[in-house]
């Protein structure tokens, strides 16, 4: 169902994104990760968050959408992504900059490392040749290369987007091909591409 016929765009997006979080927690599952998704809280309207006392304030910070376990507990944050971002030169991705301070406030609060899985998509919205499949990389290192955008047109001023950071294409690690996922769902993600 696109948008135009029953869902609101951001549901669309939100529905979108989920699909690719099943994805690779299922991915992550086959490799022997025990995996809690945050997408089974989906219904409650609120993402799901941890909550900690500030000066006599409880402040909520929102999780990124699994709890793993492996050999210690790491968080993952999934962003199903249709296309790099090519910028002097340098292929990028990336996502929302509150996003990212939240997660990072999550690390600092927990102790567990965040983990980013970027799915990257073939479909009409790429260029030809870039690189398709699942890229990681701790939220720590990706800290490190980071570029921060304000989401501004750079020659009018206005807003065009909400403020991202990005990450060259270089810091990430090509964890799966997109054969090494379920194609099936692949297929239903692909459809869904908004």
């Amino acid at each position: 169902m696109s948008p135009g016929q029953g869902y609101s765009k951001f549901e669309a997006h939100l529905r979108f994104g989920t699909d690719g979080e099943h994805i690779v927690g299922r991915r992550l599952t086959r490799e022997g990760v025990v995996i809690n998704p945050l997408w089974q809280h989906a219904n409650s309207g609120k993402a799901p968050a941890i909550y900690y006392d500030a000066e006599g304030s409880l402040v909520e910070v929102t999780l990124p959408d699994m709890t793993c376990w492996l050999d210690g507990v790491f968080h993952v944050e999934v962003k199903v992504k249709q296309r790099w971002v090519h910028w002097h030169g340098r292929m990028e991705t990336g996502f929302n900059t509150r996003a990212f301070a939240a997660y990072q406030k999550v690390e600092v609060l927990t102790g567990h490392d965040v983990w980013v899985a970027f799915l990257h998509l073939n479909n009409a919205k790429g260029r030809e040749g870039d690189p398709l499949g699942v890229f990681v990389q701790r939220l720590g290192v990706l800290n490190k290369y980071k570029r921060e955008w304000d989401g501004l047109n750079c020659k009018t001023g206005e807003r065009v987007e909400s403020p991202l950071t990005l990450f060259p294409r270089e810091c990430l690690h090509k964890r799966w091909g997109l054969e090494d996922l379920d194609q099936r769902q692949l297929e239903i993600l692909s459809h869904r591409a908004v």
